[in-house]
């Protein structure tokens, strides 16, 4: 089965930014990218998970 890749459009002075950052950590731009999105999307997911408690509760 082929792996499906998924593609992002990212400024290109975001890249730049990552791609010093991914040089300076010895790792890469994706990483990077996860690591400055991943907090963010902790806390996507936390409130919703608060929503659903609350529409739940009301129920």
């Amino acid at each position: 089965m082929e792996e499906k890749t998924k593609c992002i459009w990212i400024p290109n002075a975001l890249h730049n930014i990552l791609k010093h950052r991914a040089t300076d950590n010895h790792s890469t731009i994706e990483k990077e990218l996860i690591k400055i999105l991943k907090p963010e999307l902790q806390k996507d997911k936390s409130t919703e998970l608060l929503k659903r408690e609350k529409i739940n509760d009301n129920t």
